[in-house]
């Protein structure tokens, strides 16, 4: 999308410039942490596209209306779609030719994965939810960002998911508990951060989280009632959170 305005930058430059691998956000709606790739939200990625004048900006649309819109937007448009796994992906729409809509798919630098999605207008719809947004890219006059707020947001909401998930892990959690948590207390840290630590080359904290990584499956292969903290030591967790605070304080947080 931003090819369109002539700027080429690889993924991991915009993951940069936007500091994302310093970011952590709760959503108090769905109670869940998210950090890394999971932030797809337009005030995420507006924080670099601001500084280069230009906005991202959404609309939501009834799954009836998702093909006439992207129909008349003739490509360059953003969205999410359910892939056979049944995981949600966001793609790119770039054109709609021979009754066809071709998607260009964001993946991995040498994945297995398609190059494009191409659907009749059927086959889309039963790949949306009942509403979508709909992403694209507008001129706007340059912006500075305030990526000290942003990272001192980062700090509180990262101390905060440290005590909810030092409190989780120090009571016996049922089997179901501990896999539910899964995604909302897990994930974060041990899986999207551990990819952050990796994009910025950070190979101590990746180490860490790629054992305590290690631990919560094996704790999870068990599928019994435990106390977490028996099988992931309370310390490295520690030490974990404690790491990744110094690095948002390191990039700008305070």
């Amino acid at each position: 999308m931003l090819e369109a305005y002539n700027i080429n930058k690889e993924d991991y430059e915009i993951a940069i410039g936007m500091k994302l691998p310093y970011l952590f956000k709760y959503d108090s709606s769905t109670k869940t942490y998210t950090t890394g790739a999971m932030l797809q939200s337009k005030a995420s990625f507006n924080l670099y596209l601001n500084t280069l004048g230009i906005e991202m900006d959404d609309t939501t649309y009834s799954k009836p209306q998702v093909p006439q819109a992207l129909r008349e937007m003739q490509g360059m448009a953003m969205l999410g779609i359910l892939l056979e796994t049944g995981a949600k992906h966001a793609v790119v729409f770039t054109k709609w030719s021979d009754n066809k809509y071709v998607f260009m798919n964001n993946k991995r630098q040498g994945g297995d994965e398609p190059d494009e999605y191409v659907f009749d207008e059927n086959e889309l719809c039963n790949r949306i939810g009942e509403s979508v947004s709909i992403a694209r890219l507008t001129p706007c006059p340059p912006k500075s960002v305030d990526f000290a707020s942003e990272l001192n947001d980062s700090l509180a909401t990262l101390r905060k998911y440290g005590e909810e998930l030092y409190e989780f892990c120090s009571i016996l959690q049922p089997f179901g508990e501990i896999n539910a948590a899964r995604n909302r207390l897990f994930r974060p840290l041990v899986l999207d951060g551990l990819a952050m630590m990796g994009l910025v080359k950070n190979q101590e904290m990746s180490n860490r989280l790629t054992q305590l990584q290690a631990a919560y499956l094996a704790a999870l292969k068990k599928r019994r009632a435990l106390v977490l903290k028996d099988e992931m030591p309370m310390g490295k967790i520690i030490c974990a959170i404690d790491g990744y605070a110094d690095l948002i304080a390191g990039a700008g947080g305070y």
